[in-house]
């Protein structure tokens, strides 16, 4: 019986909570509910070598036509497909590539990477995110694509839990704690409605970078209404961190990373009911409409932010 393979990052030994980690786990577990599937997790791969001979095993040392699921970045990805393609007649192993973020085909549009390792017939199938994603890669004659949406299963019981908000608003935010996510601009929005006496609260949820731990928890300290409450497990305890999440009026996601695709995030607030105050981002256009279900921050907002604070 021929085996199939699920390649990518699964969170490691410490069971980061990552963005990609949480989709790959979610989607590993979805698929070996109907099928016999090996994993490999390549969390950190390049540092281990334990990883990088599992993979080359599986490239070389497996049956032929083996089918394998790679789920990773373009920085993840990239280097798997190139090898192959150049060795296929030694391979010949079927990938089926779930892209993770948008960055990749910006890098394919600017030619940092080589569209021909994406168009190999040995890439039977390439799944992104969003429509947007999809019809620049078809422009770019990759043409073995087609979109599967983020997703995530939200324990219904939840749902009987009363969303109860008195006294003020109370916003969250949930990501990875580092800058290109616009946390910055949370701290300088608090301060300037602070000096009008409006009552908010922002709490943060998520892992610190540690590089900038120190800042930023010393702006928690220096801001009225905002408040770190550490990080939600939407794996082995989404009833809990799903509750947390009903106490909200509403999710705050200025992220200043442009190459965002559908993020996890999203959907943990947006599927249960919660809406979204978020950047703006051509793909977010598939799941966030604007003064319906979310608002869109315009970028001169952000020019006034940065500007004047």
């Amino acid at each position: 019986m021929k085996k199939i393979y699920f390649i990518g990052s699964l969170g490691g030994k410490k069971k980061s909570i990552d963005g990609s980690s949480i989709k790959n786990l979610i989607l590993f577990n979805e698929i070996s509910k109907l099928i016999n599937i090996e994993k490999i997790d390549t969390r950190n791969w390049r540092k281990n070598l334990i990883t990088i001979v599992k993979v080359f095993k599986v490239l070389f040392f497996t049956q032929k036509f083996t089918n394998v699921v790679l789920s990773a970045n373009s920085y993840g990805a990239y280097p798997f497909l190139k090898i192959n393609k150049k060795c296929k007649y030694l391979t010949s192993k079927k990938i089926y590539y779930f892209v993770i973020g948008s960055e990749l085909v910006e890098k394919l549009e600017k030619n940092i990477l080589d569209k021909k390792y994406f168009q190999d017939s040995l890439v039977k199938k390439i799944y992104v995110e969003t429509e947007n994603m999809k019809e620049r890669l078809n422009q770019l004659e990759i043409l073995n694509v087609e979109v599967i949406k983020n997703f995530k299963e939200i324990p219904q019981e939840i749902f009987k839990t009363k969303n109860i908000i008195e006294g003020r608003v109370k916003c969250f935010f949930l990501s990875r704690i580092v800058k290109e996510k616009g946390f910055e601009l949370i701290f300088k929005l608090l301060n300037k409605i602070n000096e009008k006496e409006i009552k908010i609260e922002v709490d943060f949820f998520g892992p610190i970078l540690p590089s900038e731990k120190e800042e930023f928890l010393k702006k928690i300290s220096e801001t009225k209404g905002a408040c770190y409450k550490g990080c939600l497990d939407f794996i082995n305890d989404k009833e809990t961190s799903y509750k947390k999440l009903l106490k909200y009026n509403t999710m705050l996601f200025p992220t200043l990373f442009k190459n965002e695709g559908h993020p996890g995030v999203l959907i943990d607030s947006m599927g249960i009911g919660v809406p979204v105050i978020s950047s703006y981002l051509k793909n977010f256009e598939d799941f966030i409409k604007h003064g319906e279900n979310g608002i869109f921050l315009n970028k001169e907002m952000k020019k006034i932010l940065k500007k004047k604070y």
